[in-house]
């Protein structure tokens, strides 16, 4: 049919044939009518869609898919809540053509261009077009949900229906997106562990390594070193205090502590004192975090609350640990 025709046409084409002259969109809320359209893909190609009544039954075809109707559920969900609004209406010869040739009448192709092989990051893609299709239902989705969010509360069974469905799409383009995300990361990954694997070990051995010798071989001779020194400083100490006691002078001042050391110069190791944490009432220290909300103790205990609280054989309102509740919220989910 030409809609630039001043022809009748049956009520159910009267949306179409009053917005092809104009290609433009039907409106964000309205029921799906029929007609043929045309949606862009913002990636330098449109697809061609046709939609009709058969029986008082909507259908809609996209592309060369299958033609999907109310009882293809969350498929035609999607399409009348997120697709629907963003079409364009056309003419009956120019959805011909394009279905015809692959091009529309001013020249864009109905499906994505064949890409050339990458071969800098992400050139390992999956299959041709599965991502940039996988972005944009992401994107589409997003766009619908702040939508719905920025409406507020779903006020017909209707509004909440698009609203868990598109709520369970923005979930599962997200797994998708994880798993996409992790085919083509992979080689990049595998090629940082393949440097790792010629490095690391080597650093590590070295590393090791040099702790052994300090802690097998330095640290047992500078503590008898140590000792001695000790010995001597101590000897040197009591002597002048008997001296002095005596009332005769010493024969030698106290020496000095002597720094024991071992390795050439800018290679010295040496004994150090370490401070470290030594837990001598475990229960007291918890309390005593727990006291105070530190920011660390509160989130391990609530995670470890919450898998009390998971566990099937802790049923809402029971207290499994001194100090735990199971309790309940409503969520959407």
């Amino acid at each position: 049919m030409n809609a630039q025709a001043k022809i009748s046409v049956p009520p159910e084409y009267s949306v179409w044939a009053a917005l092809v002259a104009t290609h433009g969109s039907p409106k964000r809320e309205s029921e799906v009518s029929a007609g043929v359209w045309r949606r862009e893909s913002g990636k330098g190609y449109a697809t061609p869609i046709a939609t009709w009544f058969d029986e008082g039954l909507a259908f809609a075809k996209i592309g060369d898919q299958e033609a999907i109707d109310p009882d293809c559920g969350d498929e035609w969900l999607r399409f009348a809540s997120e697709t629907w609004p963003k079409l364009s209406a056309f003419s009956q010869e120019a959805y011909d053509h394009a279905m015809e040739t692959g091009a529309w009448p001013d020249g864009v192709p109905v499906r994505a261009p064949k890409q050339q092989d990458r071969e800098a990051i992400g050139g390992n893609h999956p299959p041709e077009g599965t991502v940039e299709a996988l972005l944009a239902e992401a994107q589409d989705a997003v766009e619908k949900a702040a939508v719905l969010v920025k409406a507020g509360a779903a006020k017909t069974q209707k509004d909440a229906d698009i609203a868990a469905n598109v709520a369970k799409t923005l979930t599962e383009t997200k797994a998708k997106i994880i798993a996409a995300h992790k085919v083509e990361k992979e080689p990049w990954l595998q090629g940082g562990r393949d440097v790792d694997a010629k490095f690391f070990p080597l650093r590590d051995s070295l590393e090791d390594t040099a702790k052994a010798l300090k802690a097998k071989v330095n640290l047992p001779f500078l503590m008898e070193q140590k000792r001695i020194a000790d010995e001597a400083t101590a000897k040197a100490k009591r002597e002048a205090e008997e001296a002095a006691a005596a009332g005769r002078e010493p024969e030698a001042p106290p020496p000095e502590p002597v720094k024991v050391t071992s390795g050439s110069k800018g290679r010295k190791v040496s004994l150090m004192d370490v401070k470290f944490g030594e837990i001598t009432d475990a229960e007291a220290f918890a309390a005593s975090l727990a006291k105070i909300a530190n920011p660390d103790m509160m989130t391990l205990l609530e995670r470890l609350a919450n898998r009390l609280a998971s566990n099937p054989m802790n049923p809402a309102g029971s207290e499994p640990a001194p100090g735990v509740r199971v309790g309940v919220r409503q969520e959407a989910r």
